[in-house]
């Protein structure tokens, strides 16, 4: 693998980039790339930060698209976290639901199963839990 093969991640908006890049190929930043792990943790810090509500539905689904089982817990305890917000915890199950694979998924589908406060996060969490047990 060269280093110009290697994927970059903005440190502006967390777009994927090669690494030989100059600029951001989505939002034109200078490349002052971040490794696969520090766009992670930077993803989940801007999670759970001030981000308005759509902009963290946004934030899942790139989550969620990094199919980084590592991420689920974070995602539930989010989904927890927010447990008013409807949306921002079914987009969570989505998620989970879709692009998750292996024992994460199912742990994390069953706790918002057994602990989200909203009724249809719990039934939504569960029926996706029949797809897979």
């Amino acid at each position: 693998m060269t280093a110009s093969s290697v994927a970059q991640y903005c440190g502006y908006c967390l777009a994927r980039f090669k690494a030989n890049e100059s600029r951001c190929p989505e939002c034109h930043a200078i490349a002052g790339g971040l490794g696969y792990r520090q766009a992670q943790q930077a993803l989940l810090g801007a999670l759970t930060g001030r981000a308005i509500g759509e902009r963290r539905v946004h934030l899942i689904r790139l989550i969620g698209n990094r199919a980084d089982a590592g991420a689920a817990p974070a995602l539930v305890e989010f989904a927890l976290d927010c447990g008013s917000d409807q949306v921002e915890a079914l987009a969570v199950v989505e998620c989970l639901d879709r692009i998750l694979v292996g024992p994460a998924r199912l742990d994390a589908l069953r706790r918002l199963n057994q602990q989200h406060p909203d009724d249809v996060v719990r039934l939504t969490a569960a029926q996706a839990l029949t797809r897979y047990v």
